[in-house]
């Protein structure tokens, strides 16, 4: 019952809200940047030390880089409910995916909580987890890599998968 009520709730914001813009589309592949956000946090930071490689490698398949903290939030909606893939940090940005097409493809680095999993089984998502590799846990930071070749494994996957 939940899902069913909780969908048709996201169906009529996305109905009232996702017209609005009046920017271009966005790619159907997107990246979620965490980048400006941290520039301005006081709060304990996540790093992904090696974001501009992994970046670069998202852009190298026709995923565009967005950072929704630089949107609207009516951009937002319309970014995410035109998205066929959305990879990104985890963290509040990738909730949006709530916006989404239900069969999405949903990618989390470096791994999924219980709240992103939540989602995506809400939205019948697909989604994948990729690992981080190099933690480091400190008081103020948390920082980690991402395998590059495990990355773009991953976005050839996605890809295969949606186009």
């Amino acid at each position: 019952m939940f899902y069913t009520i909780m969908n048709e709730f996201i169906a009529d914001l996305v109905g009232r809200y996702a017209g609005m813009s009046e920017k271009p589309e966005i790619g159907r592949h997107i990246y979620i940047s965490r980048h400006p956000q941290r520039q301005s946090t006081l709060n304990r930071r996540h790093t992904m030390r090696n974001e501009a490689e992994i970046m670069q490698i998202a852009q190298e398949n026709v995923f565009t880089i967005v950072c929704p903290e630089q949107m609207l939030w009516h951009d937002q909606i319309r970014v995410f409910n035109n998205a066929k893939s959305i990879v990104g940090e985890e963290g509040s940005a990738m909730h949006n995916i709530l916006f989404s097409p239900s069969g999405s493809v949903v990618a989390t680095v470096p791994q999924g909580t219980h709240v992103q999993t939540s989602l995506s089984s809400l939205k019948a998502h697909s989604i994948i987890f990729l690992p981080a590799i190099n933690i480091h846990d400190s008081n103020e930071e948390i920082s980690y890599t991402i395998d590059r070749t495990r990355a773009a494994e991953m976005f050839h996957e996605i890809i295969a998968r949606t186009d």
